[in-house]
């Protein structure tokens, strides 16, 4: 499921003006949530208990960060030269000696996928009020996929864990792309919603309604909606990508 080798080929030269312009959208966003964040502090009645600290935070980070890099199968100088900064300043940020500036958490986000808040959300602690174990429909954190009709939600808890349950959805005639990925670990899922192409080293097969399927995601795989509705697929990864 995860973005591994596509993401690896950012060994190949990206325009300066794409990324420029990824990096401004990617940052226009977090600004966003921080000011939303900081609107509602203000708005917030006066008795109510002071915000969560978060203590390491460099730490955490870079600890979420470095795993994240590593599920993907990314080296520090393939991400550093997929995200546009030093490896140095990669290696620090992920040995939690610096923290990175707002452009910086864009760049990464970019290059891994993943939204602009996603690293700070995952480090921090659990919401107050917040369940570790369950995660509400309407709830659901989206995640930033870089092939248009496709949509990949948050089924599982964040947190430490060694699997991760996404909700996929696939529009009729999209999919991952014609070039295959592969990355450490394990998938499996089922399709209860549409149909689904799915390739593994190669191999074609076509799934219906109710089907599964598992494989090592060593193999290189992609997928594809032949259909002319909507396809969902409950993915579970191990280790998690996201």
């Amino acid at each position: 499921m995860g973005r591994a080798k596509p993401l690896a080929a950012g060994r190949r030269r990206t325009h300066p003006q794409a990324s420029t312009r990824a990096a401004a959208r990617a940052s226009a966003n977090l600004q966003g949530v921080i000011e939303s964040r900081r609107d509602a502090a203000r708005s917030a009645p006066a008795g109510d208990p002071p915000a969560p600290s978060f203590p390491d935070l460099e730490l955490r980070i870079g600890k979420r960060l470095r795993e994240l890099r590593t599920a993907k199968g990314l080296s520090l100088v393939d991400l550093a030269r997929a995200a546009e900064v030093s490896v140095g300043n990669l290696s620090e940020i992920e040995r939690g000696l610096a923290i990175p500036s707002i452009r910086t958490f864009c760049l990464l986000s970019t290059a891994l996928g993943i939204g602009p808040g996603w690293l700070l959300e995952q480090s921090g602690p659990v919401a107050p009020n917040g369940d570790p174990y369950v995660v509400r429909a309407t709830a659901r954190q989206s995640i930033v996929f870089s092939k248009p009709g496709v949509v990949k939600r948050l089924a599982s808890p964040p947190g430490p864990g060694n699997l991760q349950m996404l909700l996929v959805e696939i529009d009729p005639g999209r999919g991952s792309g014609e070039q295959g990925y592969s990355h450490a670990g394990e998938e499996c899922g089922i399709v209860f919603e549409g149909i689904l192409d799915l390739w593994i080293d190669g191999e074609k097969r076509t799934l219906g309604t109710g089907d599964s399927f598992r494989f090592p995601s060593t193999k290189t795989h992609r997928f594809h909606n032949p259909g002319n509705v909507l396809t969902r697929v409950v993915w579970v990864t191990s280790p998690p990508l996201y």
